[in-house]
């Protein structure tokens, strides 16, 4: 038997969505990703890409939009149902099951990419380089501020230092940024969050 199926990170999000349901971070699209829907309709209609897409409520969104969207995430029981979801919708999404932590995405082949409550830093030069000239990203997910709000309750590995996206993606002509606090969260009362969007140069 593959070795992917006691993949732990595919393993650990399989459980959390059948434990927790598919709105495990809402159904709506992310307050940021709308906040700039005007950007994005100025976009382009080429291929978007929805990092660690969840159950695509971000890949919907995009699709709305007009974009040729794939969406991409580690459980495969979040690709299942958001494969269904549109089909049953009749929206044309190509979602597949793919490990971030070690992938290469292609280059210079997305108008749009989405990264929302993730964070592979390797994947940070992939990013731009899968942007084509004018693309877009729009980044949003926590930072170490997390830790007051949980009580320490958090894998710090997997939050943002103060500026470091900011930094991250400098190379790029930085539209929006800001650092902050969301509440009244889908899955939890409050967010300590960096967000971005930035244009490929």
């Amino acid at each position: 038997m593959s070795d992917w199926l006691y993949h732990p990170d595919r393993l650990r999000w399989n459980e959390k969505f059948q434990r927790r349901g598919m709105g495990l971070f809402g159904h709506e699209p992310a307050e940021w990703l709308v906040a700039h829907a005007a950007l994005l309709r100025r976009q382009p209609c080429g291929p978007a890409l929805d990092l660690a897409c969840g159950a695509g409520r971000n890949a919907f969104f995009l699709a709305q939009l007009g974009f040729s969207v794939e969406a991409v995430d580690i459980s495969d029981v979040a690709i299942t149902w958001l494969t269904e979801q549109a089909q049953q919708r009749g929206v044309r999404i190509q979602a597949a099951v793919l490990d971030l932590a070690s992938a290469t995405l292609p280059a210079a082949h997305y108008q749009v990419i989405v990264n929302f409550n993730y964070l592979e830093r390797r994947l940070f030069a992939s990013i731009k380089e899968a942007l084509l000239p004018g693309g877009l990203l729009v980044f949003e997910t926590m930072t170490k501020d997390q830790l007051e709000l949980t009580g320490g309750k958090f894998n710090p590995e997997f939050l943002l230092d103060h500026n470091e996206l900011l930094q991250a993606f400098s190379e790029l002509r930085i539209l929006h940024y800001r650092e902050t606090v969301i509440r009244g969260c889908a899955d939890c009362d409050e967010r300590a969050v960096a967000s971005l969007v930035a244009r490929k140069r």
